[in-house]
């Protein structure tokens, strides 16, 4: 029997209407489909009529899976020297925030006006950012939240408001870092 509340709710409903979703959250809409609600976080708030918090996920964790009003769309630059983990990097920000836009540079000479001029959701880059800069240059041009991206090892001095994600950790990390920079 389906969950009694699947027709309000949101995550049940994005999933319906977006192979993509289905295919990030594979166990959702079995459960949806195969219970009465009663072991669903969003079925708990559903039924006694409250809010559900935005990105809640049926085990009580969060997600992305709520797209964001057009007045709130993602936009993200990503400075790295090596092409492709930059285009790895694009690629996981695109998958993980459905609409986004990633603008990517090689330098932080490349990417200084930019960074200026545009309104980015945040910033993703290395610690070393070509010749003299680093991510410090980054936080002097910007406020945006910063998440660098490193294969170093060794404790780095991170500028204020930003986030080190290893490399090696995979892209789910580099979403959940993004996604707890800009919640």
């Amino acid at each position: 029997m389906p969950c009694p509340v699947s027709d309000a709710c949101e995550l049940h409903q994005a999933l319906r209407s977006s192979v993509i979703k289905r295919v990030r959250y594979p166990h959702v809409l079995p459960q949806c489909e195969g219970t009465e609600g009663e072991q669903c976080a969003l079925y708990a708030y559903l039924s006694t009529g409250r809010p559900v918090p935005q990105g809640l996920l049926p085990d009580g964790s969060t997600g992305d899976y709520a797209d964001r009003s057009a007045g709130q769309a993602y936009r993200f630059m990503v400075i790295e020297d090596s092409q492709v983990f930059a285009t790895l990097t694009a690629s996981t920000l695109r998958t993980h925030f459905q609409g986004a836009t990633v603008d990517t540079k090689s330098s932080f000479s490349a990417a200084e006006s930019d960074l200026g001029s545009v309104q980015y959701t945040a910033v993703i880059c290395g610690y070393g950012l070509g010749g003299d800069h680093t991510v410090h240059d980054v936080r002097r041009v910007t406020r945006v939240p910063i998440v660098v991206l490193t294969g170093r090892p060794d404790e780095i001095a991170l500028p204020s408001g930003s986030r080190k994600v290893m490399k090696a950790s995979g892209p789910d990390a580099l979403a959940s870092a993004v996604r707890e920079m800009t919640s």
